[in-house]
């Protein structure tokens, strides 16, 4: 396959992922639409997001080990299968339990793709590209967190709310379309059993890449999780600007990692980018009356915020020809199992010690991921 084929098939595993990213978050700013035409209360609605983070955690590592044996492309186009069906249920769902159908149908796409995303981009580019192919994966999520998101949950106050999981359906219906076209066959990795593909589970690098990878993404959501709740009231007409900031910072910051990764390598990106967020995490809520400061906070926050993603995903992929296959699955399942227990915690603090209590819980949990990277990484 030609280089510029490589980069155009890299382009639309990017667009997977931000089908994907898109997919898994806006639920969250239309959950008071969907509780009303599905007469659920607004807490049961959201139990739709953590379906969707729980079931792509368990089934992201199952996966992982189902479709061993598979040509990673035919993998690839089932996963697309599975996720454009997923949200065509959704956009047909008239009832709670229909709409948890297409959620865990989606999920359980969205699980088998983007590790094979991940490992198949880092395939194509070659070890000197490893970080520009991977951020180019990350791309997808960060473009969706600055795009996507704000603008599906501000279109569902135009057009039902159902239109837009089709829309996503399209966008997975030309996904699936361009990868048939420009992906070439993909071999799978050696033949393996269940307990070799397990490998990863006892390796104590795995496990603290893993644990890493966890802990960054649960300090990060027990306070995004929330950001609406912190930013209520009379401090409402400065959301969607913090969230713009924030989705701009993302995109900009994801441009930036993957070139500074193959520079100055993933040990130096990610300590300071946890240990930046870390920091900014608090400083948002204990500044949020002070005008247009929590905008400029948001968006050095976003910066920072998917920047761990490709250094411990190119650790990962190291340790994945000694630790076995299952290794970026079961980072991604450490993803959504963040912004589960993210939802979880932050609700919890919430409940008990309000917006600053989100702050502190956010910045302790970040603290403890700084100090595992500087001992472990």
């Amino acid at each position: 396959m030609a280089a510029s084929g490589n980069w155009v098939a890299l382009a639309m595993l990017g667009l997977g992922t931000f089908a994907i990213g898109t997919d898994s978050h806006f639920v969250i700013g239309i959950l008071d639409l969907v509780a009303r035409d599905l007469g659920v209360s607004g807490p049961q609605a959201g139990q739709l997001v953590t379906l969707f983070s729980l079931t792509y955690a368990i089934s992201a590592p199952i996966f992982g080990w189902l479709l061993g044996g598979f040509d990673r492309r035919v993998a690839l186009l089932l996963a697309a299968l599975l996720f454009i069906a997923g949200n065509a249920i959704c956009g047909i769902a008239v009832s709670f339990p229909v709409m948890a159908a297409g959620r865990v149908l989606a999920a359980c796409g969205a699980g088998m793709y983007v590790p094979l995303a991940f490992a198949v981009a880092s395939d194509l580019a070659g070890p000197a590209r490893r970080g520009v192919a991977l951020s180019i994966i990350v791309g997808g999520m960060t473009l969706a967190t600055a795009l996507g998101v704000p603008a599906g949950t501000f279109a569902a106050r135009f057009v039902d709310w159902q239109v837009l999981f089709f829309a996503i359906a399209g966008i997975g219906a030309v996904m699936l379309v361009l990868l048939a076209a420009f992906l070439p066959p993909l071999s799978p990795p050696p033949a393996a059993t269940l307990r070799e593909r397990l490998l990863p589970a006892g390796n104590p690098r795995v496990l603290a890449a893993l644990l890493m990878t966890f802990l960054v993404v649960l300090s990060e959501f027990t306070l995004y999780a929330y950001i609406g709740i912190v930013f209520a009231g009379p401090l409402a007409l400065v959301l969607p600007a913090v969230l713009l900031g924030f989705g701009i910072g993302s995109f900009l910051g994801n441009l930036m990692v993957g070139f500074a990764t193959d520079r100055f390598g993933p040990r130096r990106i990610l300590l300071g980018a946890v240990t930046v967020q870390t920091l900014l995490l608090p400083a948002i809520v204990l500044v949020r009356d002070v005008p247009l400061l929590p905008v400029a906070i948001a968006f050095a926050w976003g910066v920072v915020s998917y920047m761990y993603l490709v250094p411990i995903q190119h650790r990962l992929v190291d340790l994945s020809r000694e630790a076995g296959p299952m290794t970026l699955s079961l980072n991604s399942s450490a993803i959504y199992l963040g912004i589960a227990g993210g939802g979880a915690l932050g609700g919890g603090i919430l409940a008990f010690a309000g917006p600053d209590g989100l702050a502190a819980g956010a910045a302790g949990l970040g603290a403890m991921a700084v100090t595992i990277i500087l001992r472990r990484f």
